[in-house]
């Protein structure tokens, strides 16, 4: 009634409105039991299907979600190919030449690689299995390292599927972010904390979430200040530098500092400990080093490790513990970063000697 800007039904007032009828849907607050009442004359002979069709709607939040849906679509799509333009723009002629092979793929990587939440390098190859055929690779996402991790360590069998805002993938995560997790029972999480905890805990034995409740704190603490504090800022140093958001030279120097004030706090935490928690490996850790790489990889070169050796220390042992390891690609350091707070550059369309070259 509310989505139809209805305020009140009066008993037994029941009437079309357009080609929709309203009638009284009451679920028991202690029972939970519902009915459904004041039903049109004509469709007395199929209540009990009617209740059951109207529970499920309003049990997945059908109307809700169609008129989200229909707001935003418009909108969606028109981002959807500005990013699809980004895309585009920063392949070279060869690249293109192999998407056309697959143009669904192209919509895929708009989705995946312009999100500030699926922060992901994908690359387009032909395949080695298939020849002929081009195949795409997906890079480690910073927040679902740790889970994969832990998953692996644990011996936990997960099946990871790396398209998102699928119907199943939206049925978990109503706002189509990732990580998003189902597991086998039916139980599902999003959240990448939530979900990493979870996968952690599965593992009675685990020495990886604290010895004690306050460690336990401490890891929860560490993990929310990094992810909320340092990959936020972080990715609005980033994203205008690769064309993914409009470029604002002003803009990226202040989330540049803000990110390293609070880089700062574990530079100075770590002054005199090995590890975020305890003296052993925990979670806090693994999650921490996946949240921070995004720096790593991009911004902190020679120069920049020098002037904050504790963080550049952690992080380098945490990248060659075996668990953290096992789940990511070969450890490397810069030399220089690779962006420093200039316009995106489109790379010139030069023709290697083969596609493979490009990969």
């Amino acid at each position: 009634m509310s989505l139809l800007g209805i305020k009140t039904l009066q008993i037994q007032e029941y009437f079309w409105y357009g080609d929709v009828f309203i009638t009284r849907f009451h679920e028991d607050d202690d029972t939970f039991e519902f009915s459904c009442e004041d039903v049109p004359r004509t469709f007395l002979g199929c209540k009990k299907l009617l209740t059951n069709l109207i529970w499920s709607y309003w049990e997945n939040k059908e109307p809700e979600n169609a008129i989200f849906d229909w707001q935003y679509a418009e909108a969606k799509q028109e981002k959807l190919n500005a990013d699809k333009q980004i895309i585009l723009g920063r392949m070279s002629k060869i690249k293109r030449e192999i998407l056309k092979q697959m143009p669904w793929m192209l919509e895929y990587l708009a989705i995946t690689t312009c999100d500030g939440d699926a922060l992901v390098d994908a690359n387009i190859r032909k395949s080695k299995n298939h020849p002929g055929m081009p195949e795409v690779s997906v890079g480690d996402h910073c927040r679902t390292i740790a889970i994969k991790a832990v998953a692996k360590a644990n011996g936990l069998d997960l099946e990871i599927r790396e398209t998102p805002r699928t119907p199943e993938h939206l049925s978990i995560s109503k706002l189509g972010k990732v990580p998003a997790f189902e597991g086998a029972d039916g139980f599902k999480l999003f959240e990448c904390m939530a979900i990493a905890l979870y996968i952690t805990s599965q593992n009675e034995q685990t020495t990886l979430l604290g010895g004690n409740k306050k460690e336990y704190a401490e890891i929860i603490k560490w993990m929310s200040f990094f992810n909320n504090e340092i990959v936020i800022l972080m990715t609005q140093q980033l994203l205008p530098q690769l064309g993914v958001i409009p470029y604002d030279k002003d803009q990226v120097e202040l989330f540049t500092n803000m990110t390293q004030k609070c880089v700062d706090v574990a530079e100075e935490y770590l002054q005199d400990r090995t590890f975020l928690v305890g003296e052993q490996l925990s979670l806090a850790d693994l999650f921490c080093a996946a949240n921070i790489s995004l720096g790593f990889q991009f911004f902190y070169g020679t120069a920049w490790r020098q002037q904050n050796p504790n963080v550049s220390r952690w992080y380098e042992m945490i990248c060659h513990q075996p668990i953290y390891a096992a789940v990511t690609d070969k450890f490397q350091l810069l030399d220089e970063p690779k962006l420093t707070n200039n316009p995106p550059q489109k790379k010139p369309e030069t023709a290697p000697e083969s596609v493979a070259a490009v990969a």
